[in-house]
């Protein structure tokens, strides 16, 4: 779900930005398992 709002900033070569916003809406998601970073349940 979040990756398809993510992709744009991939494309542009975000990568550093593309991953912390990635943890912290993983934080939003799963606060006990944040430290996972990039999974999809």
């Amino acid at each position: 779900m979040w990756r398809n709002a993510l992709e744009p900033y991939q494309q542009q070569g975000r990568d550093e930005d593309t991953d912390r916003v990635q943890r912290q809406l993983d934080e939003l998601d799963n606060p006990s398992g944040a430290s996972d970073g990039l999974h999809d349940r």
